[in-house]
């Protein structure tokens, strides 16, 4: 990563400091990271994938470690990793949000924002869609994967991945109604909020209360394997 002009840089003494930044910007889940690096959330995508011959690089490294944000780094990157999978339809390009990189990459999304739309549209995206936790850029498309999904492990994130890849449901849906998670937008896409089983099985949140309250089972659904104790019966 080529070092960035004096003017393109936001100095913070520390990453608490830019955090708090970034609280006031709008982004609530600023000091949310994934519990898992680039090369783990890379394999779990590629197993849900290779089927399509899909190969998935990870460019996580191109953006600062620092507490001062790099703003325009992720712009930069952004441009690559569109020109990238442009020139080869079979590959996905990830970058992940750690907690060292978060003041250059939160920053810099807001402001690729404010340059293509405005500040208005910025901060109204702030308010509306999840705070991103990594970008996957696939055939010219900048996918922002939200916090969410990545919050749990990295299994649920592939998932979210895949899906967004292949533009399928098929790996990410309700194990219950078989409906799927994600409401694609313009600007990104959010999830519904989702129940994980310990058997790594994913259900609508309500699906599972409604399954637990209707059946007093407290299994997974999908494999029997017990999930819970104990479960309230069924009324």
């Amino acid at each position: 990563m080529q070092e960035q002009p004096d003017a393109a840089l936001i100095p913070f003494n520390t990453h608490d400091d830019a955090l708090d930044a970034l609280r006031q910007v709008g982004y609530s889940d600023a000091d949310v990271y994934p519990d898992f690096n680039a090369d783990t959330l890379v394999h779990a995508v590629l197993k849900l994938v290779e089927s399509e011959s899909i190969t998935v690089l990870d460019m996580t490294d191109c953006v600062p470690n620092t507490a001062t944000a790099a703003y325009q780094a992720l712009t930069v990157l952004g441009v690559h990793g569109g020109i990238y999978s442009k020139k080869d339809d079979n590959a996905a390009f990830l970058v992940l949000r750690t907690k060292e990189n978060t003041p250059s990459f939160l920053f810099g999304f807001h402001w690729s924002i404010v340059q293509s739309f405005g500040k208005e549209v910025a901060d109204d995206h702030v308010k509306k869609h999840p705070t991103p936790a990594a970008f996957v850029f696939f055939r010219g498309r900048q996918i922002p994967i939200p916090s969410s999904v990545c919050h749990v492990d990295e299994l649920l994130a592939s998932k979210f991945i895949a899906s967004e890849i292949l533009q399928s449901d098929e790996c990410f849906c309700c194990g219950l109604c078989q409906k799927g998670f994600v409401q694609r937008l313009p600007l990104g896409s959010t999830v519904d909020e989702v129940a994980v089983t310990p058997c790594g099985h994913v259900f609508h949140r309500e699906c599972a209360v409604g399954h637990i309250e209707k059946t007093g089972s407290a299994r997974c659904p999908v494999c029997d394997n017990l999930v819970v104790e104990s479960a309230p019966e069924a009324s």
